[in-house]
């Protein structure tokens, strides 16, 4: 817990800034009620009598920041775009964005409790009197913070940054000194700054505070567009209006932009996370984890396709353009091939169940219109070749001599004399005479089994990226090049991603470093070598291609796309997207309504009503662990807590984490509920910890808890329920913990993955092989959804149901009928992780790729 000069810190925050600091700063103390040791009775059979008394536990302490030492190193330029200013932090601090505010945290650990936040409010925020009015705001601020804590102020001084003049405003009370900048950088949009500590360490913190103000600069706020513009028409990229849905075989010509399927359906994806860019005439198309982005590289507009547009599942793998009959520009998917026909303006998908498609895990595409022919690889089931003369598809796999039926990259040479796959494990080629080989570590002069991109020159050579090196195949002999045999010139180190002939006998070679090189195999050098240039986006790179207009495209992970033409590069990003990353794991509401989420990429919150993200805590710029399995659950002091590896608390300023070494029972939490009591439960994979605000009280094998691996949560009243994996279904009430299984009740057998509370009383149970019904001790199977593989439950204040499976999509109850949710639409993915009901009704559904859709009843 933060010391009592910190809650004054956080007072004066919330007095001094009003209205023009736009950020919401509330620290949500974690209550500590005391918690009477639970009487024992008597354990009936299937029943363990739980006491729960108070333990002893110390938390790890968020550490204070180290003192400031002069003089002040900083860091890279963060800009906050929808406020319009940017500044620098000092090395050593972590910044966290909130709406349109920056909080300071140092990382080092200062020993001292100190505040530093910058923030601007629009023109809207204050009255017209405000307006040009300084030294009057200032003023206000000095009236609230004495009306509060009584102090005293020193002069106002005057102040200029970025051509702006400012009021400084220095105060101090009994134990909190600190320092209010104001200024007016536009006509009635006011910019404030805030540093704070106590009166003994406030001179450490002020030249942290003048380094930091010094380094702020202005510009126009960035306003994110609510429907991003159509590229300009077909002749020259898209139709002016798309209205694409799957399957389709024309769309109608409207303006505007391509509306969703359903107009009460919302898509929230990340879709700078690019895997795959191919151009065709003025539209940069770019295969992505949050769907399809289509640029026009002259105006720099783009437009955004998710499931709500015509796609069928929104992690897109690859992008090729196929000119051959029924194709177009063709994109892979989980769920087969989806296709924006030129011709037609729409989308088409062709999978397993209407092609002679062997499956739908589409990894990697390759087409080849003069040869007529189109090769698709799958993720786990090998390759698929069509032959665009005869239709035919033929299937390729490992009975056919692939070492195995992973796919990660493949090649083709010539009119599929050779085809070259691979595997992550090594590489597999089969020639057309029936001839198999296999390339790995120990049987060829490859140093690694990860390739990770192949392409084949006009002379029948083939060309391999791996970590670190570049191969060449070529008369039965390999060549390697890296940083130790290309001297005469830098060569990019990192994983060899990107791959794409020059049609000059030279080669593009990027690797994950976003580092390109022009490469001679002649010279055995790079002709030009790239690395941080204007306009190159940052992040890792994961594709590289040269397009037929001579310009050179790279992707990368949560940066977007670049360009390269006319000697110059430029980027395409798209801006202030909503997601931090696109796998949704776990999804919770807290007691101001925002909806928290947690990704792949990190931990954020995001407003409902206006879409964008006011809290955002990034794997790189925190200290949270992670896991394959992660959960959130608000917690009715207003806090969040998040369970992975140990569990973290955010009591609205700072984190403070639990591990084993605290008492928690195991390392992984899987579940988090919190009983009618304020205990909050952990579910982890060693058992059962109760807190109760200050210390743990864990059921484990050891003092009877039937089984350990706890998997699921629920609270009902007085009653919270338990399921473990492969242990059925436990009761805790009133001390006593009832168990529950196939063997003593009509509970299906398997694992009970998720538990919701129906509006009747009764409890669902989704388990590996369906859905039931568990009252007054009664199981009734739920028959529509027999075989299915429940992973998420949530029901609505009407009735409704809402399930989420482990491959089938989302099934929905009315309230009398199951069936397909409102709307018909295509979720992000056929995998659903979690589905979160909110306080207003809208339902939030989370994929474990291509993000999450919201429906607003």
């Amino acid at each position: 817990m933060q010391s009592s000069s910190f809650r004054l810190v956080w007072a004066i925050v919330t007095l001094v800034l009003l209205g023009a600091l736009a950020l919401v700063v509330r620290l949500a103390w974690v209550n500590n009620p005391t918690t009477a040791a639970l009487p024992a009775t008597p354990s009936p059979t299937a029943t363990i009598t739980a006491t729960l008394p108070a333990q002893p536990l110390t938390a790890i302490a968020t550490v204070a920041p180290s003192p400031v030492r002069s003089p002040i190193a900083m860091g890279n330029v963060q800009r906050i775009s929808a406020a319009g200013f940017a500044f620098r932090p000092p090395l050593g601090y972590t910044v966290e964005i909130v709406e349109t505010g920056a909080i300071l945290r140092n990382d080092e650990g200062a020993g001292f409790d100190a505040a530093l936040l910058l923030s601007s409010a629009a023109p809207d925020a204050f009255p017209p009197n405000m307006r040009g009015a300084v030294d009057a705001l200032a003023e206000k601020a000095v009236e609230a913070y004495e009306a509060e804590l009584g102090s005293a102020r020193t002069p106002t001084p005057t102040l200029a940054i970025d051509g702006v003049d400012g009021v400084v405003v220095e105060l101090e009370t009994g134990d909190i000194a600190g320092q209010v900048l104001i200024m007016e950088p536009a006509p009635g949009r006011f910019f404030t700054m805030l540093g704070a500590a106590s009166v003994e360490q406030w001179p450490q913190l002020v030249p942290v505070f003048d380094a930091i103000a010094a380094s702020v600069s202005f510009f126009a706020p960035v306003v994110s567009p609510t429907t991003p513009m159509q590229p300009p028409p077909m002749q020259t990229s898209l139709p002016a209006r798309v209205t694409p849905t799957a399957l389709a075989t024309a769309a109608s010509t409207l303006p505007g932009q391509p509306q969703p399927a359903a107009g009460a359906w919302r898509s929230y994806t990340n879709a700078n996370y690019a895997n795959a860019v191919v151009a065709s005439l003025n539209t940069i198309w770019v295969a992505t984890d949050g769907g399809v982005a289509a640029w026009n590289k002259n105006s720099g507009t783009y437009t955004q396709y998710t499931t709500l547009n015509g796609l069928t599942a929104n992690r897109i793998t690859d992008v090729v353009n196929c000119p051959l009959r029924g194709f177009g520009i063709v994109f892979g998917s989980g769920a087969g091939l989806q296709i924006f026909d030129l011709q037609l303006s729409a989308w088409r998908a062709l999978n397993s169940s209407n092609s002679g498609m062997s499956f739908d895990d589409v990894a990697v595409i390759h087409c080849d219109s003069e040869r007529r022919h189109l090769v698709v690889g799958y993720k786990q089931h090998g390759v698929d070749i069509l032959d665009a003369n005869t239709g035919v598809w033929r299937y390729v796999g490992q009975n056919d001599g692939l070492q195995n039926n992973l796919v990660e990259a493949l090649a083709v040479v010539g009119n599929r004399e050779a085809l070259w796959v691979s595997s992550g494990l090594g590489i597999s080629v089969l020639t057309d005479d029936g001839q198999a080989a296999f390339y790995d570590e120990a049987t060829s002069a490859l140093e690694t089994n990860q390739i990770r991109r192949m392409v084949v020159d006009e002379a029948g050579a083939v060309w391999l990226g791996a970590q670190d090196a570049l191969y060449r195949f070529a008369d039965d002999r390999w060549t390697i090049y890296d940083q130790r045999s290309v001297l005469a010139s830098s060569f990019p180190g990192g994983a060899i991603n990107g791959l794409a002939l020059d049609g000059e006998g030279g080669l593009w070679v990027g690797s994950s470093r976003g580092e390109i090189c022009h490469f001679d195999p002649v010279r055995v050098q790079c002709r030009a070598f790239y690395r941080g240039e204007p306009g190159m986006v940052a992040g890792e790179l994961t594709s590289l291609t040269l397009g037929a207009d001579g310009a050179l495209y790279y992707t990368t992970a949560g940066g977007g796309v670049s360009m390269f033409a006319g000697g110059r590069w430029r980027s395409f990003v798209i801006p202030d997207e909503p997601l931090l990353g696109n796998e949704i794991h776990s999804l919770t509401q807290d007691e101001d309504g925002n909806v928290w989420i947690a990704t792949e990429r990190g931990i954020q919150a995001i407003n409902p009503a206006t879409g964008g993200a006011v809290r955002q805590f990034t794997r790189d710029e925190s200290s949270l662990s992670s896991s394959t399995k992660e959960v959130l659950h608000a917690s009715p002091e207003g806090g969040i807590w998040f369970g992975a590896l140990g569990v973290s608390y955010f009591n609205g300023f700072s984190w403070t984490s639990y591990t084993i070494a605290e008492g928690l029972a195991g390392s992984l939490v899987q579940a988090i509920a919190t009983d009618s009591q304020g205990r909050t439960w952990f579910g982890t994979e060693s058992g059962l910890s109760i807190w109760n605000g200050s210390t743990f009280f864990n059921l484990t094998r050891e003092n009877g808890l039937p089984s350990d691996n706890i998997i699921a949560l629920r609270a009902d009243g007085d009653t919270m329920w338990i399921s473990a994996a492969g242990g059925g279904l436990f009761r805790f009430e009133k001390n006593q913990i009832l168990l529950f299984s196939a063997e003593n009740s009509e509970l299906p057998a398997g694992v009970i993955s998720a538990l919701a509370v129906a509006g009747d009383g009764g409890l669902l149970v989704g388990h590996s092989r369906g859905l039931a019904r568990f009252h007054d001790g009664e199981v009734t199977p739920v028959d529509e959804l027999t075989g299915v593989v429940v992973n998420t439950i949530a029901t609505t204040a009407d009735g409704e149901i809402w399930v989420g499976s482990n491959g089938d999509g989302v099934y929905y109850f009315d309230g009398a009928h199951w069936g397909a949710p409102p709307g018909n639409v295509a979720f992000p993915a056929r995998q659903i992780t979690n589905i979160l009901v909110d306080v207003n009704g809208s339902v939030w559904v989370g994929a474990r790729t291509g993000g999450l859709l919201r429906y607003d009843p």
